[in-house]
């Protein structure tokens, strides 16, 4: 009978060590709610610039009143965050001697050839306008240029590459 009574109290023991540590374990998964608050500021980039160079030489020729010649023009993202070209960001124009208005060819203002005779077209981007470019990607784009028939000799235009100018604003 001492056996029974001792494994009892031995059960017992046990059963009360197990409930107790239950009970506090129970106690340390216990917490209480409370409202609060807290603000911090989050950090937006900066655009970045472009990089605009041109592929290849023109293509085609473009004569007073008719033909074209088109230039292809790599446009990189130099920011370090996505950026997309808009059709309002890019603009194309040929350079002119500012006193004068005569076209830039190959370093030299060409006397008597007028800028103003030239018409540039900026063509659709390789994807379409408003899609993400990446940091480092790179789009294309051509640029169309016409020449206008001025109705006076345009002889001095004659065998001239106006320098077009291909810019972003984005």
């Amino acid at each position: 009978m001492n056996i029974r009574r001792f494994m009892s109290k031995k059960v017992v023991a046990i059963g009360l060590a197990a409930g107790i540590t239950l009970g506090l374990g129970g106690a340390a998964f216990a917490y209480f709610t409370a409202p609060g608050s807290g603000n911090a500021a989050a950090a937006v980039g900066d655009t970045g610039t472009w990089g605009i160079v041109q592929n290849n030489p023109a293509t085609g020729l473009m004569y007073p009143g008719t033909g074209t010649s088109t230039i292809t023009y790599t446009i990189t993202n130099l920011g370090s965050g996505n950026q997309a070209l808009e059709s309002t960001d890019l603009a194309a124009s040929v350079y002119s001697e500012p006193n004068s208005g005569d076209v830039e060819s190959n370093g030299s203002d060409v006397a008597g050839c007028l800028a103003t005779w030239f018409t540039p077209v900026v063509g659709t981007p390789t994807t379409a306008y408003g899609t993400s470019i990446a940091p480092n990607a790179f789009e294309s784009v051509n640029v169309t240029v016409t020449m206008k028939d001025a109705g006076v000799s345009q002889d001095a235009c004659e065998g001239v590459s106006p320098m077009v100018s291909l810019a972003a604003s984005a």
